[in-house]
């Protein structure tokens, strides 16, 4: 991973958010699919458009802006979202490391 970083950090970030928002949205759509088919209020997630409301919740999350419109009902989800949020803050942190990476000046 680190090899992977150095020689090319953009791509490597990327990667890793991709992966990061699809593995969390399945693991995410298991845990919250009995709150869509069962809702217990009116706002629940409708079950033929959870998997782009929990992409958007993914998204919104790892980016640390956090808007609170749409969360997770259930336990083990919300736990997975603290999580998230967790690793959404070392992905920002990694952008900003690959940045200056791409932008650092050197003799050539």
């Amino acid at each position: 991973m680190k090899s992977k970083f150095m020689k090319s950090p953009e791509g490597t970030v990327f990667t890793l958010f991709l992966v990061t928002i699809f593995v969390v949205t399945y693991i995410l759509r298991i845990f919250e699919v009995y709150y869509s088919i069962y809702p217990r209020t009116d706002n629940s997630i409708p079950i033929d458009s959870q998997v782009f409301n929990l992409v958007y919740m993914v998204i919104i999350t790892i980016s640390t802006v956090g808007y609170g419109d749409i969360y997770p009902k259930s336990i083990p989800g919300k736990v997975v979202m603290m999580t998230t949020a967790m690793w959404g803050a070392i992905m920002m942190a990694l952008i900003v490391v690959s940045l200056s990476k791409i932008f650092e000046m050197n003799d050539n």
